[in-house]
Order: structure tokens, then sequence, then C-alpha cells
């Protein structure tokens, strides 16, 4: 299985869970993308970072710079410290003493525009399939229109997918081979016309 690990601040006994930003929890997972918690902790480490509202007034962040300055560590379940198991219990909740900001870690990072538009298109693309827990009911609260319409178009690809399937394995060889005949046949055709198309432009 490996080890497990996640982003502890000791300073302030808070931590974040790779699983929240759709990281998985080994240590190549966690920073090989540089995605999701890591770009989460780059929030949480920023300083002197100032947002403004529309009349350009300051924005206060309750997220943005939290960590700077602070003891930070990816902490596995392995290290003699013991920290991966004194902050979360085994249903992933925060133990006493100990907070998770995962979530609003997360939530702060999908104000970006741009970040928040490469998750909208990842949502129209894959829907929730493979989201779990936190991660899942983010997408859903922040961007619920492409959430359904992304579930709507992949359980149709998959549909369409086992039409395919179940049509092929109706198939005898022979009619197989009929078919891969005439789809060359139609590919030479559509090639031939392709090639008289471009001589006679560059023959105007």
């Amino acid at each position: 299985m490996g080890q497990y690990f996640k982003v502890i601040n000791k300073t302030k006994k808070e931590f974040i869970n790779p699983h929240t930003f759709g990281n998985g929890l080994k240590l190549w997972e966690i920073v090989a993308s540089g995605k999701g918690v890591m770009q989460g902790l780059g929030l949480l480490l920023a300083e002197g970072h100032i947002e403004y509202n529309k009349k350009y007034e300051p924005i206060p962040s309750t997220i943005i710079g939290r960590w700077q300055g602070d003891s930070i560590a990816i902490v596995g379940d392995y290290a003699k410290s013991g920290l991966y198991d004194k902050c979360e219990d085994e249903d992933g909740k925060a133990k006493k003493g100990w907070k998770d900001i995962s979530i609003p870690t997360y939530k702060t990072l999908l104000k970006d525009t741009w970040l928040g538009d490469m998750k909208k298109q990842d949502l129209l693309k894959n829907g929730t399939k493979w989201m779990f827990g936190d991660e899942k009911k983010i997408m859903e609260e922040l961007f619920p229109k492409e959430c359904i319409e992304g579930e709507l178009l992949r359980r149709q690809r998959e549909s369409k997918e086992i039409e395919y399937t179940d049509f092929k394995n109706s198939l005898t060889q022979d009619e197989i081979l009929d078919l891969q005949e005439k789809a060359q046949g139609i590919s030479k055709m559509i090639n031939k016309a392709v090639g008289k198309f471009k001589k006679e432009q560059s023959e105007e």
C-alpha cells in the first residue's frame, strides 16, 4: 500500500488533506503534478498578497498567507513524530485541538478564474464519477451546472460504448472482415478526392 501523507502546520495545529483537492495520498501523487493540494499550500504560504474588490478596496482573506512563517511539513504515517495520526481520526475528522482547513483552502483556490474555468472544463468532460467525499461536495456546490451536464454527457458516452461493444460482439468474423474492407474502400475514396481537390487548388 505504501506510505500516506498530508500537509500539516505544526504551529497552528492545522492541516490540509490531499483527498479534498483530488490528489492521492502518496508522496509522488501529491507533488508530481504540482496541482491541487500543492497549489493550496502555495496560497497558505503567500506573504504580501492583497486582493481587491471592484471599488479597489482590499479584501481580507482568512486563507491566503494564513501559514506564512509557520512550521509546516508534509508528514507521512510512518514518520516518528506520529503527527499524521495525531491530527485526524480514522473517519477523516479533525481530532480535538486540530483543525482541517482543506475545504476553505480549496474553495479559495477555485475562486481564481483560470483555475475555476479549468475545473469546469474537466467536469464537463469527465463528470464527477471519480470524485468522492469533500471534493465532490465542493464541485456540486460551486459548479452545479457543469456537474450535471458532465454526468449526463459521461453516461451518454458510456451508453454508446456499451451499444458499440454489444454490436461488435454480435458480429461474426466474416462480417467484421467485410466491414473493415468497406471502411478501407471508403478511406481510399476520401484520400483520392482530397488529392484531386488539392491538385485543382494548386493549378488555379
